[in-house]
């Protein structure tokens, strides 16, 4: 049995459509020179077990690699493993590793380094983990070149998890991972890895280097989506950190910068026909959202989270965020409709605007005007006009807002203590791994905002062991329409992001999760 047949039947059905149109199909390649990428803001961490951050999983997953990934139809497929057979009614996995991987101090990655990374892993993930963490009952080394994972039930998500882009699986070496424990890595000498290149420096604030690994074991066969060969052929790979977005055009536009992402869509026309760049939607891309501290304070009451989703008009705050109708759409489904998840189960809330109802619950939760702390970030568009336009929707409701505008790794910083907001901005961002549990992170009872109730928990519990496709479907839509009974948070609808690179590199694939292995520059 190569393949659990509920989560992955699921993630081979996504839209092949979509997906042979996202990756580049390259012509010749040129070794040498730097790629130069230009970042909207410092990821808060490089260590890629212990941060969910979207701009740590861009730039670390370059050098980190997974047992699994996905392909270009997105479906689950080795990385570091040969592959994978499951026993023990499904509580038994059996992966066998790939000889001659090595990790960039020149040692040899063995079943005791994938042993040591998932226990730190499972210990640090707050993404799909949570709902079978304590099902695991041991990971073991069988011999230099197997790992076993035991479980006391068996798991609908264990493969799916160990793929997830998000808060990667990444393989350390053993004494890295064990002397780190479960603390952040944070010197770069010691986030060693095996992927295709190494990181070289981190001046924060400032760039992100990294160099190519020349012992990179490839895998063999051409590229294939995030997996298959990847080959480093640039020399050195650097992320500069570049807050302002007309910088970043203005850069790329100039040749200082070769690729520039999250561009506003407000640039879209004037970009697309510029023939020093390249104009890139990735779609899908991202759900913007404001997030509520149910752990404590005004928030903590249904009530008080139903009325801020009954003052909001979700077109207008669309519309106003990215402009151009090709790059957004109002749909409240917590699934992209590019996924087999995709479902209007539960939307009856989903932009309704109802002041006279908004006021209503305001009172019955004894609102008195409190400020509402909400931390933010000009970072990103999609962050920060949401935030205004939305706060001048509540305002007009009776709400007071109390809107802090903040760089975006004080928002990362601050969203874990329950004492210091009410609501926080984040994004969903599209990536590969299909399953529910796994994809938005705001069901996970670690994350921050804390939506623990035990409606949901009995629910995902169902679903992460269900094995029939559709049954896991159903519960899946119950699932939805709880979370727009309870309102956990506010998905605003769907954006696809901007990108923009020089017209000399190749080989770029259109997805969201950005990539710049199997890509060259030409001078």
């Amino acid at each position: 049995m190569r393949y659990l047949r509920g989560v992955v039947l699921f993630v081979v059905i996504v839209l092949v459509a979509v997906a042979t149109r996202g990756w580049a199909q390259p012509g010749a390649p040129q070794r040498g020179g730097t790629l130069t990428v230009a970042l909207s803001a410092d990821p808060p961490a490089l260590d890629i077990h212990s941060t969910t951050a979207y701009l740590t999983e861009i730039v670390s997953w370059h050098v980190f690699e997974s047992l699994f990934t996905y392909d270009r139809n997105f479906r689950i497929i080795p990385m570091l493993a040969e592959g994978y057979t499951v026993g023990a009614g499904g509580r038994e996995y059996t992966i066998a590793l790939r000889a001659g991987v090595r990790f960039h101090n020149g040692q040899e990655l063995t079943a005791r380094d994938v042993v040591a990374s998932l226990q730190r892993w499972l210990k640090l993930a707050v993404v799909a983990v949570p709902f079978f963490r304590d099902d695991v009952e041991a990971i073991e080394a069988r011999g230099p070149r197997t790992v076993v994972v035991r479980l006391r039930q068996p798991s609908g998500v264990l493969i799916a998890a160990l793929a997830q882009p998000i808060q990667l699986a990444g393989i350390y070496p053993q004494a890295v991972a064990d002397a780190a424990g479960t603390q952040r890595i944070t010197d770069v000498a010691s986030l060693i890895g095996t992927g295709p290149f190494k990181f070289v420096r981190w001046q924060p604030g400032q760039s992100i280097e990294l160099e190519r690994f020349d012992g990179y074991a490839a895998r063999p066969g051409g590229a294939d989506g995030y997996g298959g060969q990847k080959v480093a052929y640039v020399d050195r790979l650097r992320f500069a950190i570049v807050p302002d977005v007309q910088t970043r055009i203005n850069g790329v536009i100039t040749g200082q910068y070769d690729y520039a992402e999250s561009i506003t869509s407000d640039a879209y026309e004037s970009l697309r026909n510029n023939p020093k760049v390249r104009t890139l939607i990735l779609k899908p891309y991202g759900q913007p959202m404001a997030v509520f501290n149910k752990r404590k304070g005004l928030f903590a009451d249904r009530r008080m989270r139903q009325a801020f989703l009954a003052a909001l008009d979700m077109s207008k705050i669309m519309a106003g965020t990215f402009g151009n109708p090709l790059m957004f759409r109002v749909d409240g489904s917590l699934m992209f409709r590019e996924s087999p998840w995709y479902s209007r189960e539960g939307l009856q809330p989903y932009n309704r605007r109802d002041l006279a109802r908004a006021r209503q619950l305001m009172t019955e939760a004894g609102y008195r005007g409190q400020p509402v702390r909400w931390i933010t970030s000009a970072a990103f568009d999609w962050a920060y006009k949401p935030a205004l336009i939305v706060s001048q929707q509540l305002e007009e409701a009776g709400f007071t807002v109390d809107l802090q505008v903040l760089d975006w790794a004080t928002v990362l910083s601050r969203r874990a203590n329950a004492d210091l907001y009410e609501v926080f901005s984040t994004s969903f961002i599209f990536s590969p791994g299909i399953d529910p549990p796994i994809q938005p992170v705001i069901i996970s009872p670690t994350w921050p905002g804390w939506w623990t109730t035990e409606e949901k928990d009995r629910l995902i519990a169902r679903l992460i062991r269900e094995p029939d496709v559709q049954a896991r479907k159903q519960l899946w839509e119950q699932v939805q329409r709880l979370y727009w009974e309870d309102v956990p948070g506010i998905k605003f609808g769907d954006f696809f992001n901007l990108a923009i690179a020089r017209p000399g590199v190749q080989g770029l694939a259109t997805r969201p999760d950005l990539f710049f292995w199997n890509v060259w520059v030409i001078p």
